[in-house]
């Protein structure tokens, strides 16, 4: 019984790390995707302007929205307090953006207040347990 035991932990161990690259995969995806939009296009051209207009934000929003599916669903599962900014600001982060471009989109928001959003989906993933989440967002 309990080699049966040790041979359905070890399957369970490997499904687990197959599910996680998986999901890590499926986030490289989305980004890929994202890049090739307008919206990426029009955010590299305006790289170091002040920001988007209103309507360029509107349709990056949902741009992001639409493309980055399962990152913005695992997030909102993971912290439902988060806001609907602070998942865009999630997801800019997972493109790996800089934080000049990342404060173009939300708004031409200050170093400031880019380091106290950062900080506080941080504190908020880290309450609930989210530390591979942290890494896929901020780390990868």
């Amino acid at each position: 019984m309990e080699m049966k035991d040790k041979n359905l932990n070890q399957n369970l161990n490997f499904l687990l790390k197959e599910y996680e690259e998986l999901i890590r995969y499926i986030f490289k995806v989305e980004c890929d995707l994202f890049m090739k939009m307008e919206s990426y296009r029009i955010l590299e051209q305006k790289r170091n302007l002040q920001s988007l207009s209103q309507k360029e934000q509107q349709q990056f929003y949902k741009d992001i929205y639409s493309v980055f599916v399962k990152l913005t669903q695992t997030i909102q599962d993971a912290c439902p307090d988060l806001t609907k900014e602070d998942i865009v600001f999630c997801c800019l982060m997972r493109l790996g953006l800089d934080n000049t471009t990342i404060s173009c989109c939300m708004g031409n928001i200050t170093l400031q207040a880019f380091n106290q959003r950062k900080y506080r989906i941080k504190k908020k993933l880290k309450e609930t347990e989210s530390n591979e989440l942290i890494d896929l967002i901020f780390h990868s």
